[in-house]
């Protein structure tokens, strides 16, 4: 199960929430900060946490419209 948050002043993706099936949090990810990208609006800063502790993740660049080979999306079948 999962919860989704929403900006309620603009609409946007905050961030979610993982949980067991009691409903105690396993874990949450949250955008802190976006930046807009070649007209992209992306994140920039990410947060992360579990009972374990927190990560926080400052992205430096980022690529937008890069050509990717196909072949990053196809799993080889095992032989």
């Amino acid at each position: 199960v999962a919860k989704l948050s929403v900006n309620a002043a603009n609409g946007a993706f905050a961030g979610f929430e993982l949980l067991d099936t009691h409903g105690n949090r396993r874990y949450r990810a949250r955008l802190m900060e976006r930046r807009a990208v070649d007209g992209f609006l992306l994140p920039h800063r990410l947060h992360l946490e579990n009972e374990r502790g927190q990560l926080e993740l400052d992205i430096a660049r980022l690529y937008t419209n890069r050509p990717v080979e196909a072949s990053l999306f196809q799993i080889t079948p095992p032989k």
